[in-house]
């Protein structure tokens, strides 16, 4: 029974270190230090692949937890340019992040097309005075 006891204590050891993850926390602001509220985080790993994905609350804030490692992470929100930031997640001592975000720059495309047959000349009347 003792080494029952014994092999269960390790097991449980070695799931809890194997699933060990750090939550990262921070918000997001603009220029200004506004709150941005309902931006999308996203935190992303090694190859492009997402890890975990969350949007700030009404205090501009977020939490995402995942294992501990280096990744990206990518904060976007209408209205604002996207802004990507490589981090470092450790399972202990973890800084809140403020990630401040640009407005975006407005732009417009005007598409100019040659198309004669579009092209109607006046049209003349008969009537005369």
């Amino acid at each position: 029974m003792k080494r029952f006891s014994i092999l269960v204590a390790l097991l449980l050891t070695a799931a809890n270190l194997t699933a060990q993850t750090a939550k990262i926390t921070g918000k997001a602001v603009d220029l200004s230090g506004a709150l941005v509220v309902g931006a999308d985080v996203t935190l992303i790993g090694a190859g492009n692949t997402a890890i975990a994905a969350t949007k700030t609350g009404p205090e501009g804030s977020f939490t995402i937890e995942a294992p501990p490692g280096s990744y990206a992470l990518e904060v976007s929100a209408a209205g604002f340019e996207k802004v990507v930031q490589g981090i470092s997640v450790a399972a202990t001592n973890n800084r809140p992040l403020t990630v401040t975000l640009p407005v975006a720059k407005l732009t417009q495309e005007v598409e100019v097309q040659d198309n004669p047959n579009q092209i109607s000349s006046p049209a003349r009347s008969n009537i005369r005075g």
